[in-house]
């Protein structure tokens, strides 16, 4: 393997998308960009000790708000960069705005004001545009736009992400414009880079096609990587070219997960890891096996990762240790 890198991808599903005001693991597991799905419901008193987020809906199952909770504490560590989100309804479209954890509005940690998203004739998004308090467009991670085209399903079907100087911005795979796919169940089975006569072409990291693996349920359980070929290709980065994950609790967290090379057999020195969770749900460690099972190290010498973190839920350190346990500064 020639670098091994952790892959947080993003939380598994264990339950289809519900419209009803409450906490979830999952605020949003809507695929096709058409409505707020959050998933994996929990009750009031387990969403004092899981870290979870309390999705509001109106009558009419449209969605209002979404809050962040960090063991039960209010918590801006989430991807949208605030503790709170709400949607205004617009003539055009919507805006989704913030609010701090003293109920407060806001900008997001990467200083954005509000989301505005610009809506077809059927009410879905078409483009998203990240605006600051004085009403400009502003980057957001080197992102300030983003364009979308629908199938006739009304799920996205492709998408380009602009910066301030409207330039094509790649996302993580390089792909300067995404092909989406989707199963019978609307869950997304690929992310796509094509040339313009739609052929599949290899972007910088030696691969064309990124193929999701989802059951019936939305369980997100598997991630590989093709070439234009389509054949498996080893992520330079991540050092494995298949992801599977095994062996979920009831809240989508998975305590076991295989790592496979070009050839589809398990990676020679890293095979397989094991995740141990706080009981917030948050990764407290993971540990890394060869083939027969046994202890085994990256190039780096990492044979185990430890995350601490702080109250609000952000990592505060990240402590990688030897096969023997050794911490490595």
């Amino acid at each position: 393997m020639k670098y091994f890198k952790y892959l947080i991808l993003f939380f598994p599903a264990l339950l289809i998308g519900q419209f009803e005001t409450g906490y979830y693991i999952n605020w949003n597991n809507d695929h096709t960009g058409q409505k707020i799905k959050p998933t994996i419901k929990i009750s009031e008193e387990e969403s004092r000790i899981i870290n979870c987020y309390f999705v509001e809906f109106d009558e009419e199952e449209n969605f209002k708000s979404v809050k962040y909770f960090n063991s039960g504490k209010p918590s801006s560590n989430t991807n949208f960069g605030a503790h709170e989100r709400i949607r205004k309804y617009t003539k055009h479209g919507y805006q989704d705005e913030f609010k701090n954890v003293s109920g407060v509005s806001t900008v997001n940690s990467n200083g954005i004001k509000y989301y505005s998203f610009k809506v077809d004739s059927n009410g879905h998004w078409i483009e998203k545009g990240n605006i600051d308090d004085d009403g400009n467009l502003v980057e957001e991670n080197g992102i300030s736009l983003i364009k979308v085209t629908r199938d006739s399903h009304n799920r996205i079907l492709t998408e380009i992400r602009y910066n301030i100087k409207n330039d094509t911005i790649p996302d993580v795979n390089d792909f300067r414009i995404v092909h989406l796919t989707y199963d019978h169940n609307n869950y997304t089975t690929s992310r796509q880079n094509r040339d313009e006569e739609g052929k599949l072409i290899n972007a910088k990291y030696g691969y064309a096609k990124v193929v999701f693996q989802f059951d019936q349920n939305g369980m997100f359980y598997g991630e590989e990587f093709l070439n234009a070929d389509k054949k498996l290709t080893s992520h330079p980065n991540f050092g494995f070219a298949k992801i599977d994950f095994r062996d979920f609790n009831k809240y989508g967290k998975n305590y076991r997960e295989y790592y496979s090379d070009e050839s589809g057999y398990p990676c020679s020195d890293i095979s397989m890891g094991k995740i141990v969770y706080n009981s917030n749900m948050s990764m407290q460690e993971i540990s890394f096996f060869n083939r027969i099972g046994e202890r085994s190290e990256d190039n780096r010498g990492f044979s185990k990762i430890r995350f601490e973190y702080d109250s609000n839920g952000n990592i505060l350190k990240r402590m990688n240790f030897n096969v023997n346990d050794e911490l490595i500064e």
